[in-house]
């Protein structure tokens, strides 16, 4: 039998780049261990992995029962501070199909050492420390919390995933929130699994494969020609190639949360690995849904998308009432949509596979994400309207890296009328037509149509949401400013609004206006977010004592400080990862300020134009004097939503520009 192994995005396969490291015996922790890390990626780290190391092997005993994956981890961490204690504090959250034997966890031991006289003393964890939940029908919960930890102590934990060889591979994970020290991972796969393997992240291990030749002994139940089992099993010898796989690694830096991006998993350096086929008859290979169509076909055919969508007979009235309720397809559509929102409760179940039928989520009002939107494509079919599904991965899932029905986690419709198509999701109360929620926001979707490959749609919105302020107010001798503020907001940027403050009163918001832009006194507050459809309106009367610096009776105002206390998000020296402004999005202001009788205007900062590259965004500043009034006007635009790494600098610099533009004064001066 040939072996065979795909390659993808694996372009330094055999070069050592991070070292080599050795396996650690459990149990062996010496003074050594204790020793402090002077490498500079370790200082002022809560907590470091000395040594960590995953292991796959496949195991067959039983023909009838087939092969099982026996996956290991081992952890040896140091905790330096109080913050790093977290680390005793373990969850593992096991995935398993519901038509296959579910995941178990097995061989679980935790030890914590504490160096005490220049001797190590050991506390092991009790096996009735290991608590075990059922989280749902597909994933069950497994926590432990290692014994008497403290600063200053290393811990110790193994533990063995035991799944069936038809499910996945975890992640082979060498970067971590803490840095590690060690890394090593060896594979062991049978030849008649075909894998195709990928890298994710910026760091580069020294990754070695060979071809072993190995032995499993197993047993079979001898038959009757009428295919009936004798009491006697048969054993016979099976020789197969594997591959073994060997990862490498040392002094890897931690992976640290930054701004802007979408899920900070996607860009954790691992390798991934994908189950593409199988071929235990020689020449005889199964293919196991490895592209797109394939898992479209699949999805059409199994009861997540088939059976729902053609099961709809108790809709029949809503959709009697949709026909005729509007003869014109655009407000029969917008109907509808305003309907399922505003109806059913969504589970906060982001799942893309329906656990109960569409009739009882129809009698309960209340589902999951796919549930919703499946009625919701299935009254606008009735009502004769084009609507397709179409399956996201949301931020909080990830990227999927290759075509996998487990890589979706949310489904949402896509409605065409005329030329026009619109992504909905009913779920989100607070989204007007057309809008979807920040966290589906996340590379693209794929939608299914029956007979039809999977189309790629993309999911970030073209309009810009925009938030727009106009403010005036009049400069006072002693320093004070009070003025009038209006602010509009539109886009995804109302739907965060009314997200963020749903369920707040009318004072609440107020009051976390008055703490966000520093003022001393506001009055005459008004609010207007009720109306979905149009943009979210705040007014306000306001005073700042304070508000300008006074030098030798010459005054020092920066104009659109009372406007925000916004900073440059972007600190960072190096970023290895994308910058995800989640959404196009415009944000201007413009001031007026009146200034006081007696003074005239001595200075203004000069008007401005940055650009970004590639038609990324852009940013104006304005300053005009009329009369006794100064205008400043200032517009960032940002029209590229997901912006490589390589331009990182380049955005920093921008950003670190329009800051300093917004920290140039007006001088006023006593006229002559």
């Amino acid at each position: 039998m040939s072996y065979k192994f795909n390659y993808f995005l694996l372009l330094i396969l055999l070069v050592p780049f991070l070292g080599i490291s050795q396996e650690v015996e459990i149990g062996k922790i010496d003074k050594e261990f204790f020793e402090p890390l002077q490498d500079a990626i370790y200082k002022d780290e809560a907590a470091v992995i000395l040594h960590k190391y995953q292991e796959v092997t496949f195991y067959i005993e039983d023909w009838e029962q087939g092969w099982d994956t026996y996956q290991k981890v081992h952890k040896v961490i140091k905790i330096n501070s109080k913050e790093g204690l977290d680390q005793a504090n373990v969850s593992l959250l096991l995935y398993h199909k519901s038509d296959a034997r579910k995941r178990r966890l097995e061989s679980v031991k935790a030890t914590t050492y504490t160096l005490k006289d220049g001797k190590v003393q050991k506390q092991r964890m009790r096996k009735d420390a290991i608590f075990e939940k059922e989280v749902s029908e597909e994933s069950t919960e497994f926590s432990f919390v290692l014994p008497s930890v403290q600063v200053g102590d290393i811990i110790e934990y193994t533990y063995t995933v035991v799944t069936p060889a038809s499910d996945y591979i975890n992640d082979i994970v060498y970067q971590e929130d803490i840095p590690i020290k060690n890394f090593n991972a060896t594979l062991e796969i049978p030849e008649m699994f075909i894998y195709r393997r990928y890298t994710k992240g910026s760091l580069k291990p020294d990754i070695k494969d060979e071809l072993r030749l190995t032995s499993a002994r197993l047993s079979y139940d001898q038959k009757t020609s009428f295919g009936t089992k004798t009491h006697k099993d048969k054993t016979t010898t099976m020789r197969y190639n594997e591959l073994v796989t060997t990862i490498n690694a040392q002094d890897i830096p931690a992976l640290k949360e930054e701004p802007y991006i979408n899920n900070i998993n996607n860009y954790r350096s691992s390798l991934v690995y994908e189950l593409a086929a199988t071929e235990f008859n020689k020449g005889v290979e199964e293919d196991l849904a490895v592209t797109w169509d394939g898992v479209t076909k699949y999805l059409l055919g199994n009861s997540i998308l088939g059976k729902p969508l053609s099961r709809t007979g108790f809709l029949k009235e809503d959709i009697v009432r949709f026909r005729e309720s509007a003869t014109n397809l655009n407000q029969r559509a917008k109907a509808i949509y305003n309907y399922v929102r505003d109806s059913y409760n969504w589970d906060g179940k982001g799942i893309s596979y329906t656990n109960s039928t569409l009739r009882n989520v129809y009698k309960s009002k209340k589902g999951n994400a796919a549930e919703i939107n499946l009625i919701l494509i299935d009254l606008m079919r009735g009502a004769g309207i084009q609507a397709q599904p179409v399956m996201i991965s949301t931020k909080k899932n990830g990227v999927p890296i290759y075509p996998t029905l487990d890589g979706f986690d949310y489904l949402v419709a896509a409605v065409q009328i005329d030329k026009e198509r619109v992504l909905l999701d009913a779920t989100e109360k607070n989204a007007s037509w057309g809008q979807l929620p920040e966290r589906v926001l996340n590379w693209e979707g794929r939608m299914i149509k029956d007979g039809q490959p999977a189309e790629v749609v993309k999911l970030y919105p073209s309009r810009h949401a925009q938030s727009q302020i106009v403010a005036t107010g009049t400069v006072s001798t002693d320093g004070s400013l009070r003025g009038s503020y209006k602010q509009r907001l539109s886009g995804n940027l109302a739907l965060g609004f009314r997200n963020d403050f749903e369920n707040a009163s009318l004072d609440e918001v107020q009051e976390s206006f008055l703490r966000g832009l520093s003022l001393e006194e506001i009055s005459d507050f008004s609010l207007q977010k009720d109306e979905i459809e149009k943009p979210v309106q705040i007014e306000a009367t306001f005073y700042r004592d304070s508000a300008f610096d006074i030098i030798e009776d010459a005054f020092y105002i920066e104009p659109l400080s009372v406007l925000t206390k916004d900073e440059n998000p972007f600190k960072s020296n190096n970023r290895y990862f994308p910058i995800d402004f989640n959404y196009p999005f415009r944000t201007s202001a413009q001031v007026s300020l009146s200034i006081p009788e007696g003074y005239v205007v001595s200075q203004v900062p000069e008007n401005s134009k940055l650009e970004l590259p590639e038609g990324m965004g852009n940013y104006v500043f304005r300053c005009t004097v009329s009369g006794n009034a100064v205008q400043v006007s200032s517009t960032l635009t940002i029209n590229a939503v997901i912006v490589p790494s390589s331009f990182y600098w380049t955005i920093k610099e921008f950003y670190s520009k329009m800051f300093l533009k917004l920290q140039e004064k007006i001088v006023l001066k006593i006229a002559s």
